[in-house]
């Protein structure tokens, strides 16, 4: 049986759903608050870690190094096509059926995700080690090797993300901010292994540092994770799943966009010097994934148990308007440091300069999307296509303007801010409507 929201209903009393409770209610605290900071400080040590590293690897392989093993990583969001959703299905129902007291029915959702998603890794190992060996007996080494790697890469990384759906109470997330911590500590660690050789040393620290982040994840897992074909349980996350997959994937794409179009237009080349650029997103974008996976889970709990989407805004908008006051300084002096440091930790890199500043405006609108959860809480799938593809028209609508007048490599993040901006503010009012219009009563 799939959960969702009711048809209609009788907000119970004391609970008008009115903007002015809301606002009232907005900071008020909760239970929250220990699971947050937890999980939060862990992520801060790990992006302190990975800018840290991120700089190192950088320096050590180079841009063309670089290039090369960033350019496969786009395969990573066009290979989930194979998952038709399982795993957004499950971070929506698992959550969704423990809060209303449904365990083994959870355990059977997860079983059978794990199922799927370990089966079609398998392919996926098949599939990148046999192009790896035909572009081996092409002469084409260097590939050859990054292709192998990434038979390791892509499957270790899909099933550690399945594993994270399974940390899902403040707990979990406490254990979950411990091994961000561990993480972080051997990711300093493994750098020294581009000393022994850059090519080499870079996909071997990719491989081991998701092979440890597994092992952690399954060594504190509280939920039993043990993969058992079930077709009805199947069936249920792939109808809840599919759809938010499907909005999903397009959302990844708007996410490759910017390397999609340097890899098409400007070539590998370029996508090295993007290197700066990227390692500042991949650090900051930390905060407010860390901050979503805490509250998503709890909004589907608390969607689950009441069927209210009113008092789902505070959980949505508090992280969102701290986001927005407390980035903007940072981003700021961000930008003007950005010339300096560059040129000083990573001067072959001095080409990517402008175009990493512009990475600043582009992450700032994506952090402020705490609100967007609520498309999914709600299951409204349809229109956040509407406005997922409306942002992808307007981000590679204003590159691909950029790019044609003349602005080379800054000209692809400056369009994809354009586009975040329109998906922040948009989705903003479209969800805050939703919640204020949506019925309170019971889930079930």
């Amino acid at each position: 049986m799939t959960l969702s929201g009711p048809a209609g209903g009788v907000p119970p009393r004391g609970e008008d759903g009115s903007l002015r409770r809301i606002l009232r209610d907005l900071l008020r605290p909760t239970d929250l608050k220990k699971a947050v900071s937890a999980y939060l400080g862990g992520n801060l040590v790990s992006t302190a870690s990975r800018a840290i590293s991120g700089l190192l690897v950088a320096r050590l392989a180079g841009p063309g190094y670089m290039g090369l093993f960033l350019g496969l990583s786009v395969a990573i969001p066009y290979a989930r096509l194979l998952h038709l959703g399982v795993q957004n299905g499950t971070g929506r129902e698992l959550p969704m059926l423990l809060g209303a007291g449904r365990r083994e029915e959870a355990l059977g959702v997860l079983s059978a995700t794990w199922w799927w998603v370990t089966r079609t890794s398998a392919l996926l190992v098949l599939a990148f080690a046999a192009a790896g060996a035909a572009l081996g007996l092409a002469g084409r080494g260097d590939t050859a090797v990054a292709f192998a790697a990434y038979a390791v890469i892509i499957p270790l990384t899909f099933m550690n993300e399945t594993l994270e759906i399974t940390y899902r109470t403040a707990n979990d997330f406490i254990r979950l901010s411990r091994i961000r911590i561990l993480d972080a500590v051997f990711a300093l660690a493994s750098v020294a292994l581009l000393l022994l050789h850059p090519w080499w040393g870079l996909l071997g620290r990719a491989i081991l540092l998701l092979l440890l982040h597994h092992t952690l994840l399954r060594l504190w897992c509280s939920l039993p994770v043990r993969g058992r074909w079930d077709r009805p349980h199947f069936l249920q996350v792939v109808k809840i799943g599919l759809p938010m997959f499907a909005v999903g994937y397009l959302l990844g794409i708007f996410n490759v966009l910017d390397r999609t179009l340097i890899l098409k237009f400007l070539g590998t080349d370029a996508l090295g010097l993007y290197t700066p650029a990227l390692m500042v997103s991949m650090a900051v974008l930390v905060l407010p994934t860390s901050i979503a996976q805490v509250f998503y889970p709890r909004m589907c709990l608390e969607y689950g148990r009441t069927g209210s989407g009113r008092p789902l805004l505070r959980l949505a908008l508090v992280p969102q308007g701290l986001l927005a006051v407390g980035l903007l300084p940072l981003f700021a002096a961000g930008w003007f440091l950005m010339d300096p440091f560059v040129r000083w930790m990573l001067p072959q890199y001095v080409g990517g300069i402008p175009a990493a500043q512009w990475m600043l405006v582009f992450i700032y609108f994506q952090c402020l999307t705490i609100p967007h959860l609520l498309f999914n809480v709600f299951h409204r799938m349809a229109a956040l296509a509407i406005l997922t593809v409306s942002s992808l028209a307007v981000g590679g609508g204003a590159s691909w303007l950029f790019l044609g007048l003349g602005l080379g490599l800054q000209g692809v993040p400056m369009g994809c801010a354009l586009g975040a901006l329109w998906y922040s503010l948009a989705g903003t009012a479209w969800t805050t409507h939703m919640a204020l219009k949506s019925p309170a009563g019971p889930a079930l």
